[in-house]
């Protein structure tokens, strides 16, 4: 049976499934953005905090401590990827209902 028939079938199906897979596809997106969002402020909070540290640090480690700060994200990002690849926030599975 082509799509065609189906849709012939049940008028309303095509329109369903481009509903489902629209809210799927927003549902996605919102949570690029979440996580986009989430990995920007856990950064600026570590760049926050270094700087803040910077004062009461010894004075031949607060002149490095910017290098140690752009060490401490590269290692970061290195355990980012190698323990979480999908992401801090994972993406779910699409499974279609049956009818």
């Amino acid at each position: 049976m082509s799509i065609r028939a189906t849709a012939r079938a049940r008028p309303g199906l095509r329109a369903e499934q481009d509903n489902e897979a629209l809210k799927g596809a927003c549902k996605t997106i919102l949570k690029l953005i979440v996580g986009a969002l989430l990995g920007a402020g856990v950064f600026y909070l570590f760049d926050w905090a270094s700087i803040r540290l910077k004062d009461s640090l010894p004075s031949f480690v607060a002149d490095r401590i910017a290098y140690y700060r752009l060490i401490a994200i590269g290692l970061l990002l290195i355990l980012l990827v190698l323990y979480r690849p999908q992401g801090i926030l994972p993406e779910r599975r699409y499974v279609p209902r049956k009818e």
